[in-house]
């Protein structure tokens, strides 16, 4: 027909011509046919007004895109490689989810070479781990309760902990090292683990001044002893306390110095172990001992013999809700022991931090992201030599979002800013304040914030904030960041005069 519109045109150049009318009317108009978009032309006017209050040696690499086009709405050095700190948990998050599944369980097993006869056990009791992150000491005791249950009164052998479902490296890059504290941030990685490798320790001021403030440590464990040297200072003294770890064999000794003001509240100090399988261990003796059960043997370490029976066993919540506590809150234990557990299911035992990193690299191409400067350390975002760009953030963002089964579970695990997690005191605005969840991420010289504005349907915007800074300034660089997420909550819902 359309040598009969227009006669003049025949052969080739008809089929050309047809080819490009044909695209005419199929084709969107692109957005530089349509002129330059006045929302963001003042979106990037106020962002960089906004981003002109970063002092100078500030190294900002930023990226912000429509997640229902994939279209980049504001960058800047968004290909730059930078340290994420925490913002790294999103990486592993996804691939754990992809991986595992967003209902996998671990699973703590007790058993044995023998059954049980009349009572008795004669031999050992073990207790497998499988680096479930999340058993406390409520979960601990149910163990022990089980074993009550199965009618046993006495174990004649030793209680032994395997835990050689993880290799025996705690830590994951020799970057945490310089972290020289005890602090539970940084707490190693182990497959029996408990309390999250952790103890608290409870300090209240006491009666009057000069006196010993009251000092107890939880859980109640007998591989504690506590020595309290503190006292108790006049009101509005300074806090001077020091709480020291030592631990040698099978046993931990806490030292705690210094003074309180009378007139302070409770302060809790937290210090990670490592020895988490003696302290899980002499802690399930504990609780076994309590149920009534008598143990003629010592708590030890060791592998279970084979063949040996499952007794009774422990499953975790699934790994949705777990990673909910651990993203919410930035557990970075939690994170490296989920880690360690990628690579133990999908690459075999002993599972590793190098075998987990593989599987999220696996994963990570997969997608089809770009991984140019991509460098990945630990699975929590705590070494400093990890490297992300934010363009690879907000990729990741939208394919979640676009491409996967598993979004529901992967965004209710982000914090809600001004509701939960670490951006509870952030970004409090009222109506609009549940539209963002964010990933915070803190080390030192490093601020960083990745998320998602709104999200609902598959759209709204997907953001990466990194800033990295020879010194830290973090509340000046939130305050910047929350300047930026009130702009695109405008952007993406217009205030209105009535």
């Amino acid at each position: 027909m359309i040598h009969k519109v227009f006669p003049a045109i025949t052969g080739r150049w008809q089929q050309l011509f047809l080819l490009l009318l044909l695209a005419t009317w199929i084709s969107p108009i692109s957005a530089g046919d349509a002129g330059p978009d006045p929302a963001r032309t003042v979106l990037a006017k106020r962002l960089n007004a906004i981003l002109a209050d970063l002092p100078e040696d500030t190294d900002a690499g930023i990226a912000i895109i429509d997640l229902s086009t994939g279209e980049i709405l504001f960058s800047i050095d968004a290909n730059n490689p930078m340290i994420p700190a925490s913002n790294m948990k999103l990486f592993t998050t996804a691939a754990a989810l992809d991986r595992l599944g967003p209902e996998f369980q671990f699973e703590t097993k007790l058993l044995s070479p023998v059954e049980p006869l009349d009572g008795k056990l004669d031999g050992d009791l073990i207790l497998r781990g499988s680096g479930d992150p999340s058993l406390v000491q409520e979960q601990l005791w149910r163990l022990a309760d089980s074993v009550r249950k199965l009618g046993i009164s006495r174990i004649t052998g030793n209680i032994v902990m395997d835990d050689t479902y993880f290799d025996s490296r705690n830590y994951p890059d020799p970057s945490w090292q310089r972290i020289d504290n005890r602090y539970s941030y940084n707490a190693p990685t182990s497959a029996v683990a408990f309390n999250f490798n952790a103890v608290g320790v409870e300090i209240t001021p006491g009666r009057k001044t000069g006196d010993r403030p009251a000092a107890v440590f939880e859980p109640f464990s007998p591989y504690f002893n506590l020595v309290n040297n503190a006292v108790t200072g006049g009101p509005n003294s300074r806090i001077t306390l020091i709480l020291d770890v030592k631990e040698t064999g099978g046993a931990c000794t806490l030292t705690l110095t210094g003074s309180l003001p009378i007139n302070c509240r409770t302060q809790t100090y937290w210090r990670h172990l490592k020895q988490p399988a003696m302290y899980c261990g002499l802690t399930f003796h504990h609780y076994l001992t309590r149920e009534g059960i008598r143990i003629d043997g010592a708590v030890i370490k060791g592998t279970a013999a084979c063949p040996a029976r499952v007794l009774t066993s422990h499953l975790s919540h699934p790994l949705a809700a777990l990673l909910r506590d651990a993203n919410k809150y930035s557990n970075n234990f939690m994170l490296e022991q989920i880690l360690k557990t990628l690579g133990a299911e999908c690459s075999g035992k002993p599972g590793s931090t190098e075998s987990g990193l593989g599987v999220v690299r696996d994963y990570l191409i997969g997608t089809g992201m770009r991984l140019d400067g991509f460098q990945m350390f630990d699975g929590s975002g705590l070494s400093d030599r990890n490297r992300a760009t934010p363009a690879q953030l907000v990729y990741l963002l939208r394919h979640i979002i676009r491409e996967t089964t598993f979004c529901p579970e992967y965004i209710s695990c982000l914090p809600v800013a001004g509701t939960d997690g670490t951006l509870k005191n952030r970004f409090k605005n009222g109506l609009r304040q549940r539209l963002i969840r964010a990933k915070t991420g803190v080390i030192n010289g490093s601020t960083c914030l990745s998320g998602i504005v709104d999200g609902r349907k598959g759209e709204g915007l997907g953001f990466a904030l990194l800033f990295n800074t020879p010194v830290n300034r973090h509340n000046h660089n939130k305050s910047i960041q929350d300047d930026i997420l009130g702009a695109l909550l405008d952007y993406r819902y217009p205030v209105t005069s009535p």
